[in-house]
């Protein structure tokens, strides 16, 4: 039997098992032949919920994860957009149901925000600013769209009001000359066009000269004869239509249009928000319908217009362009 040098043989030595080392708190303890403690079948208690909780460290809250960046050319769209929500007034037509109605009917209307000061009954100035590409055969400036299978177009126009002058009339000649002076009236004779202030056609905008985008959308085919590429009104029928119109200053209608030049789904995008945000219209029911348009979507069909070859294009109006059907004014969506 070994020995440590000038001391007792160690317990193991002299036939005693070397105890488990001691938890701080253990249930189950029990002893062994020799009265010694038996760790081996011990447990921790059970603590109840409560108690856990308790003793358990608040846990920081679980990280975000970071948000992928916008692109330079994201951060301008987002940018112009908010420009336009904060300096614009707007107006659409298309067809209503009951719940989204101006004037609580049903059936196609012009709606408009409420810094929009000039309400029309309907959309004759965006087929003016549209019918300049009519082609001799076409009846409307729509049937020129649907036979070049395109569904969008848009263009921006600077609005001008008329100046007139007071001119007086030629007098005859003869005796009668002098006593025709006296009693004509000047007549009214148009002397030309000024620009009308934004201020004057929105709420509280401004001194800068109004620039109009138009955005005009219609099913592939607008007659109603076909299915395909169909915009459909909230009660199922074809030839539905949306057309939009955004009264920007200046400075921010060219900025506005010349991106919309560069990425023309940049105009689906406005009308979107336009249509959400200043229409009332709900999210659900533009782009999935809802229970008051028969789960019909307001928003126009553009993913069923992309998966069509010849239906993915947009016709984008100069407002300098001369008369007449310009295919170089035909761009990809």
């Amino acid at each position: 039997m070994s020995r440590e040098r000038g001391g007792i043989p160690p317990k193991e030595a002299q036939g005693f098992s070397a105890p488990a080392e001691k938890p701080e708190f253990l249930v189950g303890v029990t002893k062994d032949k020799k009265g010694n403690p038996d760790y081996s079948r011990a447990a921790r208690p059970i603590r109840s919920k409560e108690a856990r909780v308790k003793r358990e460290a608040p846990q920081p809250p679980p990280r975000k994860s970071p948000e992928k960046p916008l692109t330079p050319f994201e951060r301008r769209e987002a940018e112009l957009t908010q420009l336009v929500m904060d300096n614009g007034g707007f107006r659409a037509a298309t067809a209503l149901p009951k719940k989204y109605h101006p004037e609580g009917s049903a059936g196609f209307t012009v709606k408009r925000d409420e810094r929009t000061m000039n309400l029309r009954r309907d959309y004759t100035e965006v087929q003016l600013a549209f019918s300049t590409i009519q082609e001799g055969q076409d009846s409307s400036f729509r049937d020129t769209l649907k036979r070049h299978q395109l569904n969008e177009a848009l263009t921006m126009i600077p609005v001008t009001k008329d100046v007139f002058e007071e001119v007086e009339p030629p007098a005859p000649k003869g005796i009668l000359g002098g006593l025709f002076k006296k009693t004509a009236k000047p007549e009214k004779r148009k002397a030309g066009e000024e620009p009308v202030q934004h201020q004057k056609m929105v709420k509280n905008g401004s001194e800068e000269p109004l620039h109009r985008i138009m955005y005009y959308a219609q099913g592939t085919d607008p007659t109603r004869e076909s299915e395909l590429g169909a915009y459909k009104c909230y009660d199922g029928r074809n030839g539905n239509f949306l057309s939009g119109e955004m009264d920007l200053p200046k400075s921010v209608a060219e900025q506005v249009y010349a991106q919309i030049e560069e990425n023309p789904r940049f105009a689906r995008e406005l009308m979107e928000k336009i249509m959400i945000e200043k229409m009332e219209i709900t999210p659900e029911a533009w782009e999935s319908g809802d229970e008051n348009t028969n789960n019909i979507p307001l928003k126009p069909p553009y993913e069923e217009w992309d998966k069509q070859k010849e239906s993915s294009k947009m016709y984008i109006k100069s407002p300098n362009a001369e008369p007449g059907f310009n295919p170089k004014s035909v761009v990809h969506v």
